[in-house]
C-alpha cells in the first residue's frame, strides 16, 4: 500500500484548526464546560421547556451530521483502500471498532444508544447540548477527512491515467 497519494491530499488540504488533536482530545473538557454551563442556565436563568427544545434539537442535528459525515468517510475509505491507499483515518468513537465498513457501521448497536440518548437529551437539556456540539465536531472531521482522501483518490487516478469514475 503507497500513502503517498494520501500525503499530497494531506499537503493540498491543510489541517485546519478544529482538527488538532489537542482540540480533539479536549472535547471531554468542552462537554464537561458545556454540561455545567447548562445546568445553572438550566436551573437559574431560562425556562426548561425552550432549553429541553433546543437541547433536543441540537443534538439531533449533531447526530444527522455525524452520522451522514461517518457514512460518506466509510465508502470513500472502502474505495481507497480497494485501490491500496494507505490513510491514517480511524473510528475516535470508544464505542466503534477503530476500522469498519459502511454497512457495519449502519448495522452498529451504538444506534440503539443514539435512540436512547435522544430520550435523555430533553430531560438533561445541558447533556444534550454538549453531545450536539460533540457531534457537530465529529462531523467536520470526518467531512475533512473525506475531503483529502478523495483527493487521494482523484491523484492516484491522475497519475494512472485512468478516468476518475473508473475508481468507484
Amino acid at each position: 500500500m503507497s500513502n503517498a497519494e494520501f500525503r499530497r491530499a494531506e499537503a493540498e488540504i491543510p489541517h485546519a484548526f478544529f482538527e488538532s488533536p489537542e482540540l480533539i482530545e479536549g472535547v471531554e473538557v468542552v462537554v464537561l464546560l458545556a454540561i455545567t454551563i447548562g445546568q445553572i442556565i438550566d436551573n437559574k436563568l431560562i425556562p426548561t421547556i425552550p432549553l429541553s427544545m433546543a437541547s433536543a434539537t441540537t443534538y439531533i442535528i449533531g447526530r444527522i451530521m455525524d452520522r451522514q459525515s461517518t457514512l460518506k468517510s466509510l465508502k470513500i475509505q472502502e474505495r481507497a483502500e480497494k485501490l491500496k491507499i494507505e490513510h491514517p483515518i480511524i473510528e475516535s468513537n470508544p464505542l466503534l471498532p477503530n476500522k469498519m465498513t459502511a454497512e457495519e457501521y449502519v448495522s452498529s448497536p451504538k444506534k440503539f444508544l443514539d435512540y436512547s440518548f435522544s430520550i435523555i437529551a430533553p430531560i438533561f437539556p445541558s447533556i444534550g447540548i454538549a453531545a450536539g456540539i460533540g457531534g457537530g465536531l465529529a462531523a467536520l472531521n470526518n467531512y475533512r477527512g473525506a475531503k483529502r482522501l478523495e483527493r487521494a483518490i482523484e491523484i492516484k487516478a491522475q497519475s494512472s491515467n485512468v478516468p476518475f469514475d473508473s475508481f468507484d
